[in-house]
C-alpha cells in the first residue's frame, strides 16, 4: 500500500512532522475501510514516530498497547514490524534480549527480505536501517 511505503520512508528519514500528517491520513482511511491490517500498521507507525521524537516512555507504553494485536498466530508480519520498531530500545535496555528478539525476525518468524535486512542492520550497528519500499506486509517471504 502506497500510504505505508510513504509513512515508512518519512520515518526512516526522520521527517516526523510529515509522518504525523501521513499517519493521521492512514488513521482516517482505516476509519473508512475498517481494515485491521491498516489499524495495526498505523499503530506501529505511531510507536516508531514516538521513538523518533525521543518520547521513549510514551513509545514504550504505545508498544505495549500494540503487543496484544501482534501476538495473533497469523500476524507474523506485524510482530516483525513491532520488533523492528522497538529493536533499538530493546538493544539499549537489554542487549541480549534485544538480540534475541531481532534474531526472531531473521530466523524464525515469517518475514520479508526487507524486514530481515533491517533486523540484521540493527543487530550489527544498533542503529535503524531504512526500510526498502514494499507494497504490502505480506509480499514474498524469505
Amino acid at each position: 500500500m502506497t500510504e505505508l511505503i510513504y509513512i515508512n520512508l518519512l520515518l526512516d528519514t526522520a521527517e516526523w512532522k510529515e509522518a504525523v500528517g501521513a499517519t493521521r491520513q492512514l488513521a482516517a482511511m482505516h476509519t473508512t475501510l475498517q481494515n485491521l491490517d491498516l489499524e495495526l500498521a498505523n499503530r506501529i507507525a505511531g510507536v516508531r514516530l514516538l521513538y523518533l521524537r525521543h518520547r521513549i516512555t510514551a513509545a514504550r507504553s504505545a508498544a505495549l498497547a500494540v503487543f496484544p494485536a501482534v501476538r495473533a498466530p497469523d500476524e507474523g508480519q506485524g510482530l516483525c514490524e513491532w520488533i523492528l520498531a522497538c529493536g533499538r530500545d530493546l538493544l539499549g535496555a537489554d542487549p541480549m534480549l534485544g538480540a534475541k528478539a531481532l534474531r526472531l525476525v531473521t530466523e524464525i518468524l515469517p518475514h520479508t527480505v526487507f524486514q530481515a535486512s533491517r533486523a540484521v542492520g540493527l543487530l550489527s550497528t544498533g542503529q535503524p536501517v531504512p526500510a526498502a519500499p514494499r507494497l504490502t506486509w505480506t509480499e514474498t517471504r524469505c
